[in-house]
This record gives C-alpha cells, sequence and structure tokens, in this order.
C-alpha cells in the first residue's frame, strides 16, 4: 500500500472516530457490557463472553485508532516529500527547462 493510500485510509479512519453515531454506539455498548460484568448474578461463562467482547470492541477502536496514526504519518511524508522536491525543482526551472522528477 503505498503512502497516499494510507493517507485516505487514515483520513476514513479520522471519520469514522470523529462521528457523533460512532462515539454514541462505542460508549451504549461499552457501558452496557460493563454494567452486566459488575452484576453479581452474571454467570461466570456470561462473564467470560463480555470480557472476550470487551476486549474485541477495544481492539477494533485502536485498530482505527492504528490506521489513523499511519494514516497521519503517511501525509506527513508525502508533504515533507512535496517540499523537497519543490526545494530541489523551482530553483531549477528558474534556469529554463522542463525539470520532471
Amino acid at each position: 500500500m503505498d503512502e497516499r493510500q494510507q493517507e485516505m485510509r487514515g483520513e476514513d479512519a479520522r471519520r469514522i472516530l470523529d462521528a457523533p453515531l460512532y462515539k454514541e454506539a462505542y460508549v451504549a455498548v461499552e457501558q452496557r457490557i460493563v454494567s452486566e460484568l459488575r452484576l453479581r448474578d452474571t454467570p461466570k461463562e456470561r462473564k467470560d463472553y463480555l470480557i472476550t467482547v470487551l476486549v474485541g470492541l477495544t481492539e477494533a477502536r485502536k485498530y482505527l485508532e492504528q490506521v489513523l496514526t499511519t494514516g497521519t504519518i503517511a501525509a506527513m511524508e508525502i508533504e515533507r516529500k512535496r517540499t523537497l522536491r519543490e526545494r530541489v525543482v523551482e530553483p531549477l526551472r528558474k534556469f529554463g527547462g522542463d525539470w520532471r522528477f
């Protein structure tokens, strides 16, 4: 996957993580799981299942956050390369010619 694709995926992840509906859903599901885990009469098997679901929920969010971070780094690298290219090519264009890199 190239840097542009990583940047786009990062932007998608940011939109998801920042979406009010996603935030609402995440909090609601997390609270429901934690509430049930706190009940004394919840069977051990059910608690084990809920812990697994809670870990999965957290891992899904971490994955989106990692995609966001990777996309941010890719965007910074794209900008760094573009800036470097401009620093090299623009002075050459002043001397004439069609410099392509």
